[in-house]
């Protein structure tokens, strides 16, 4: 997986909950986890981000874990990597083994502690959940992961606060022509790689919407 950079958030309303259920046959990625005859723990979320690469410029990251998060990039999240804080296993190796609230998932990668979910027709608006009932530690089966992933998405909120409205328009109109980096990369609507006009067009046609939370 490639590296995203930045990790600009706003406000909004991501979290971590318990829920989820144990499915499939194991197909293991990793080495084993907790020693036979132990009881192991399911795998914990410790860090998840929305990556988009934005043309040359590249990729970049929105911290999805964080309570203030909101992904305000055009089409919503289509890559989610997810950092558990142990080895694990794909249950049954199909997509399956995670689901989504919005849109559908269509691939896993694993590697390592991290799984990189693709994902499609997650624009929103509205909150994506994201649980992982085909995801255990890596030596048992029936320790699957209970944590709920939950972020919102809102496109054009440039500023991150939770609504499409003037400021947004201002703070992309000042950061116009700009190159795109890891301070304004969220003014970049559009993922093209420039900040410009288009920006503007997809804000000014989003103006008066607002995020929905988390249940």
């Amino acid at each position: 997986q490639e590296t995203g950079q930045g990790g600009e958030t706003g406000a909004g309303g991501a979290a971590l909950a318990g829920g989820a259920d144990t499915a499939g046959a194991a197909t293991a990625q990793g080495a084993a986890g907790a020693p036979a005859g132990t009881a192991a723990a399911p795998p914990a979320i410790v860090s998840a981000v929305s990556r988009k690469v934005h043309g040359q410029a590249g990729p970049f990251d929105i911290n999805v874990s964080q309570p203030t998060a909101i992904e305000s990039r055009q089409s919503g999240p289509t890559e989610v990597i997810v950092t558990f804080d142990r080895l694990f296993q794909l249950l049954t190796g199909a997509s399956a083994d995670v689901q989504t609230s919005q849109g559908t998932v269509t691939s896993l990668a694993p590697a390592g502690h991290e799984l990189a979910v693709e994902l499609e027709n997650a624009g929103g608006p509205g909150a994506v959940t994201l649980s992982f009932p085909g995801i255990a530690d890596a030596g048992n089966t029936s320790a699957v992961a209970t944590e709920i992933l939950c972020f919102r998405v809102l496109q054009a909120d440039a500023t991150n606060d939770g609504q499409v409205n003037i400021f947004d328009l201002v703070a992309i109109r000042n950061t116009l022509n700009q190159p795109v980096d890891a301070g304004n990369f969220t003014r970049d609507i559009n993922v093209d790689g420039v900040i410009n006009v288009f920006d503007l067009v997809a804000t000014r046609n989003r103006l008066n919407t607002a995020a929905m939370d988390c249940p």
